[in-house]
């Protein structure tokens, strides 16, 4: 019984963590996830500039 509940209770944050890692896409309707999203830096500056300081700026590290 534990196990099942545990499952289910793990089940939305582990949804919204594939999706963030598969897909770039951040769905956490209640910032509770270790990441926070900056919406003011668009998808569309990817494609001119495909480094890594599209992630630095798009995403943050709540923790630090």
């Amino acid at each position: 019984m534990h196990a099942f509940l545990f499952k289910l209770a793990c089940e939305p944050f582990v949804k919204m963590l594939q999706l963030w890692l598969f897909k770039g896409e951040l769905q956490d309707p209640y910032n509770e996830f270790m990441i926070q999203e900056n919406k003011s830096v668009s998808r569309e500056a990817l494609a001119e500039d495909f480094n890594a300081q599209y992630w630095d700026e798009r995403f943050s590290n709540t923790s630090i």
